[in-house]
C-alpha cells in the first residue's frame, strides 16, 4: 500500500520562489520526495520575480495548483487486497465453469475491493465498508460492490454482511404491439422473426440464437435450454435455469422463418439493425433489443396475466418481476380478470 501526498515550499532564505514536490509514503513507511515540474508554478514565480503579484497573491495561486494536483492524483489502493483477490479467484474461476466472461467478473470483484482504498479486507470494518460503497456514484455501483464484498467475506469466513443499498428503479423501456408490428413490417425477414420471437415469447438475445427446429414443444411453448453468449460459445441459460416460454399464436410464424435460416448473425450486427430501424420506424434512439422482452412482460401482464406466469414464462423470480413491472401489473383487464374468477 501506497499513499501519495503533496507539499508546498515558500520563499525563504536564499530560495526566491515558490515550488510543489510530492511525497510517497509506502507500506514500510520508507517515504521518497521529488520536486514537481510544473508549467503554471512557474509562470507564477516568473510574475512573482518581475514584482507583478505580491507575495501573497503568489502564494495563493500556488496553493490552487498543490489542491487540483492532490483532487487528481491517482487513487490509493490496498495492494494485499489485490493478492489475495488473485488467489481467490481462482477458486471462484473453478468453481463457476460457466461464466462467460472471467475478465468480466474479475472486474467487478476488483472494482468492488478497490473502493476500499487503503483499508483491508481482512479487517475492514461493516460500517467503513459501507461508508466505502456510499461514495460510489451510482445505485448499481454501489449495490454491486455491497454483493462482490458479501461474497468475499463468506470466501473469508469473515462474520460481515454489508446490508445491500436499495435499488432504484427507473421506469422500464418498453413499445406497444402496434410499434412492434410496424417494426416487423419494415423489417428484413431475419430481423423481423427476431423481433416477432423476442416480442412474443420474451425470449433473451442468447437464448432466440440457440433455437432450433426442436425447440418448439407445441404451438403454444418453447423449450429453453440454452443461449449463445457474445463469444459465439453455447452455455446453459441464465442462471442455468432450464424453461418452458410461452409463444403467443402471433409469435409462431416468426419462430418458423428463424429457425428455418441456419446463418444467424452476430450479436453486434443484430444491434445495430435494431437501432438503425426503430429509429427510422419509431422515430427512436433509446430502444434496446432487450426491451422487447420486457414489452412481452408488460403485454402480459396488461392483458391480466397472472404475474406468476409470467415470472415462469420469462424464467425470472415474482420478486424481479415485481420490482422491474411494478405499475404494470394490474390493467383494466386485469381487474376485469379478478372479477371473472371471484363470480
Amino acid at each position: 500500500m501506497t499513499n501519495l501526498n503533496y507539499y508546498l515550499k515558500r520563499p525563504g532564505g536564499p530560495r526566491k520562489t515558490f515550488s510543489i514536490y510530492s511525497q510517497v509514503v509506502s507500506q514500510d513507511g520508507s517515504t521518497k520526495n521529488q520536486t514537481l515540474e510544473n508549467k503554471d508554478v512557474e509562470a507564477i514565480n516568473k510574475q512573482l520575480l518581475a514584482g507583478s503579484i505580491t507575495l501573497e497573491h503568489a502564494e495563493r495561486l500556488v496553493q490552487s495548483v498543490k489542491a487540483k494536483l492532490a483532487n487528481n492524483q491517482p487513487e490509493v489502493y490496498n495492494s494485499d487486497n489485490d493478492k489475495l483477490l488473485d488467489t481467490m479467484l481462482k477458486q471462484y474461476f473453478s468453481d463457476k465453469p460457466f461464466l462467460v466472461s472471467n475478465d468480466s467478473a474479475a472486474n467487478k470483484y476488483k472494482r468492488a475491493v478497490r473502493c476500499l482504498g487503503p483499508l483491508s479486507i481482512m479487517t475492514v470494518t461493516r460500517d467503513e465498508a459501507l461508508a466505502a460503497i456510499l461514495k460510489l456514484d451510482t445505485n448499481n455501483q454501489q449495490r454491486e460492490a455491497a454483493h462482490k464484498l458479501n461474497s468475499l467475506f463468506r470466501r473469508l469466513g469473515r462474520p460481515i454482511v454489508i446490508p445491500v443499498v436499495p435499488k432504484e428503479h427507473d421506469e422500464v423501456v418498453h413499445i406497444s404491439e402496434q410499434e412492434v408490428e410496424a417494426l416487423i413490417t419494415a423489417a428484413d425477414p431475419q430481423l423481423a422473426a427476431y423481433i416477432g420471437l423476442a416480442f412474443y415469447a420474451g425470449m433473451r438475445f442468447g437464448e432466440i440464437m440457440a433455437l432450433s427446429p426442436n425447440s418448439l414443444l407445441d404451438k403454444n411453448s418453447i423449450s429453453v435450454v440454452a443461449q449463445i453468449d457474445r463469444l459465439n460459445a453455447r452455455r446453459p441459460p441464465k442462471n442455468r435455469k432450464k424453461r418452458k416460454a410461452y409463444l403467443h399464436a402471433k409469435g409462431l410464424q416468426s419462430f418458423k422463418t428463424w429457425v428455418a435460416e441456419t446463418a444467424r448473425p452476430s450479436h453486434k450486427t443484430m444491434h445495430e439493425s435494431f437501432k438503425r430501424l426503430t429509429y427510422k420506424v419509431l422515430e427512436r434512439s433509446d430502444l434496446s433489443m432487450h426491451d422487447l422482452r420486457h414489452s412481452y412482460a408488460i403485454y402480459m401482464l396488461s392483458a391480466g396475466i397472472p404475474i406468476q406466469l409470467v415470472a415462469q414464462s420469462l424464467g425470472n423470480s415474482v420478486r424481479v418481476c415485481e420490482d422491474s413491472y411494478s405499475g404494470y401489473v394490474l390493467s383494466n383487464q386485469g381487474f376485469e380478470t379478478i372479477n371473472r374468477i371471484l363470480g
